[in-house]
């Protein structure tokens, strides 16, 4: 069985051209190679404009060349004017072109195409060319033109190798050397049916996409237009809707009216990024501090003289970060009365316990009335089981549309917690979501390394827009201190064309990047519920990768 390109006839090919394929497969040799419905494009000349030809089979016998079949289905005739005519089921006559003046004309097209291929510019390749008749039989010549030795009929085709043989045969020259070695006849095949992988610049989709991107909404717009004198505010969104956008634009306008501004959150590299952030856009001129609320607990009890000892033991450390801080905090901030904000932004909001309140509604200045708390939330963010914030007594606003991912990344992500996202009317559908099933951390290297490859090498995406998250602790990540596809891994963010950043999915929390390789998730863990995957998804703008154990 000779090798068929393509495998299968389309789907929209002529019934008598599928009963050639059918006889050609069953019958040539197998190092043979049959190519059906070739159309090559001819190069204009100075004479000529750009033309095409069709050749229904190209058959290539590596020891003698090719053979150029043209098919004809159904009856045929020929009159005294030389016209020929197809015959159809019914006895309809439909006028055809001349079948030897047709497959001579595109054997000579594809000669003369070859012979501009610098592969083949100085190779020795006969090229004959045949007529196939798969309805008829034939009992002599069609004419001097068509000797019957180059026509196949439909009795032929009940021997086609002999058929075949035969048509070689009479249009050879004599010549027994070799015509295509194992390297020539790759090179014919790549030629005539090339295979390729033409993926489009990653970076180019993306800014594409980038630009389809609601950025400020309308509903984001609206809470500045109808509630930017609310001075206690609770705003709810779902992961992409804009909540720190919308925040950090908050402590900006508030700061610019000469008001002194706390900007708080949970995450440090959240608090490092928005510092960087805010300095560029302000200048560093403006009374605004940004920082953890941890970080603040620590300032505050420092500048007030109260000793701030964190325990090495982890088990001490966590109870001393979400209980004893907030009263250290409480307690500097009452020895410091001097020390207040006329306006408190606090981003995260999921992520403080109900009692960290009472120390943040200590820290806005008198009258109590003059000063201002927005504060930004999604319960579904909620990976550490805070309290919900139903104790502050506040107006209610929300920021229902994701305008930070693409449509699959959202649905991708939502679906996590049982949501679906509101959309954007134009938010682009993006890339689909890869998913891989890793059977150990072997696989699971591999997973991560192949995609890393296929962005960076492939798709040339510069690696300063890929973002690796483990679901488990940077330090335990069976990725610390590795280099993977040519590419060292560091401490997200990385500073270098060289490396790649990567961190856990708890510390990237409120933070974003055009590409995230989600990976060593196992879900029998409590390091990866749902609510832990929706934030690491939602994390990526137009990429995302999730790897995890299991298998299929």
């Amino acid at each position: 069985m000779p090798r068929m390109i393509p495998s299968h006839p389309d789907a929209d090919c002529a019934a008598s051209e599928r009963r050639v394929f059918d006889r050609l497969e069953h019958a040539l040799p197998s190092h043979w190679t049959v190519l059906h419905s070739r159309t090559i494009v001819i190069p204009a000349t100075p004479k000529n404009g750009t033309s095409t030809c069709e050749i229904d089979f190209l058959v290539i016998d590596p020891a003698r060349g090719l053979l150029a079949l043209e098919v004809k289905g159904g009856g045929v005739r020929r009159d005294s004017d030389d016209l020929w005519y197809s015959i159809d089921a019914a006895g309809d006559a439909h006028k055809i072109q001349n079948p030897q003046k047709q497959v001579a004309r595109n054997t000579y097209a594809l000669r003369e195409w070859l012979r501009h291929q610098p592969a083949f510019a100085n190779v020795f390749l006969p090229i004959v060319w045949g007529v196939v008749l798969p309805d008829v039989k034939l009992t002599g010549d069609l004419g001097p033109e068509l000797p019957r030795a180059l026509v196949i009929d439909q009795h032929d085709l009940q021997d086609a190798a002999s058929a075949i043989d035969r048509v070689f045969t009479h249009s050879s020259d004599g010549s027994d050397r070799p015509v295509l070695d194992a390297a020539r006849l790759r090179q014919l095949v790549h030629l005539l049916a090339p295979t390729m992988n033409l993926v489009p610049l990653l970076g180019e989709r993306i800014a594409d996409d980038e630009a389809r991107l609601v950025r400020m909404t309308a509903e984001q717009n609206g809470i500045f237009n109808f509630l930017g004198s609310v001075p206690r505010l609770q705003i709810e969104g779902p992961a992409g809707s804009g909540k720190t956008l919308v925040a950090m634009e908050r402590a900006r306008r508030e700061a610019a009216a000469g008001k002194r501004v706390l900007f708080l959150c949970f995450n440090n590299l959240l608090a490092e990024w928005l510092r960087n952030k805010a300095a560029l856009a302000t200048g560093g001129g403006a009374d605004l501090t940004i920082l953890t609320f941890h970080d603040l607990a620590k300032r505050q009890a420092k500048q007030a003289g109260i000793p701030f000892a964190v325990p090495d033991d982890w088990r001490q450390k966590q109870a001393f970060w979400e209980n004893e801080a907030p009263d250290l905090l409480t307690r500097a901030v009452e020895g410091m009365p001097e020390v207040r904000w006329e306006s408190v932004v606090v981003d995260e909001g999921q992520d403080f316990r109900e009692y960290w309140w009472l120390a943040i509604e200590k820290l806005l200045a008198s009258p109590a009335d003059k000063a201002s708390l927005w504060v930004f939330h999604d319960p579904n963010q909620d990976i550490y089981g805070a309290a919900a914030l139903e104790s502050l007594k506040m107006q209610h606003a929300t920021l229902p549309v994701n305008c930070r991912n693409t449509a699959r990344i959202a649905q991708h992500a939502f679906a996590e917690v049982g949501l679906e996202p509101k959309l954007a009317p134009d938010a682009p559908d993006g890339l689909p979501v890869e998913t891989i099933r890793c059977a150990d951390e072997s696989a699971m290297k591999d997973a991560v390394r192949t995609a890393l490859h296929r962005l960076t090498q492939e798709q040339k995406l510069d690696p300063s827009r890929i973002t690796i998250l483990t679901a488990t602790s940077a330090d335990k990540s069976i990725l610390k201190n590795t280099t993977l596809a040519n590419l060292k891994l560091v401490d997200w963010p990385a500073r270098n064309r060289n490396e790649v950043g990567y961190c856990s999915l708890q510390r990237f929390k409120g933070l974003e990047s055009d590409a995230v390789i989600l990976c060593e998730i196992d879900r029998t863990r409590s390091n990866a519920t749902p609510k832990h995957l929706y934030v690491a998804q939602s994390r990526a703008k137009h990429v995302l990768v999730v790897a995890e154990y299991g298998r299929e």
